[in-house]
């Protein structure tokens, strides 16, 4: 049964230890601060704090509804399936599911 976030990783996830170790810097020596992903990226290390906003958010993310006739996924065409990606992808983040 899991009970804990730790069991959740343990028995769901593959290299989770390997990416945290990345993440950290302690395989490669360089941490992975908002200043490092700054110069990676472009994004500024100031907008960082946007991730620690949304993980701490009242938030309500759905999918598109039969009476959104324009919804995400018609909207996209060819890459239709990509709003539910990202759904699933926010709700990660989110530590939600």
């Amino acid at each position: 049964m899991i009970s804990t976030i730790g069991d959740y990783v343990a028995e769901k996830t593959t290299g989770f230890g390997e990416w945290r170790d990345y993440l950290l810097g302690l395989s490669d020596g360089i941490p992975k601060t908002p200043e490092w992903q700054q110069a990676e990226t472009g994004v500024p290390a100031k907008d960082a704090g946007a991730s620690r906003e949304f993980g701490e958010a009242v938030r309500h993310i759905s999918p598109p509804a039969a009476s959104a006739p324009a919804s995400a996924a018609r909207a996209a065409r060819p890459t239709g399936a990509q709003w539910a990606r990202c759904m699933v992808l926010m709700m990660a983040i989110a530590g939600m599911g």
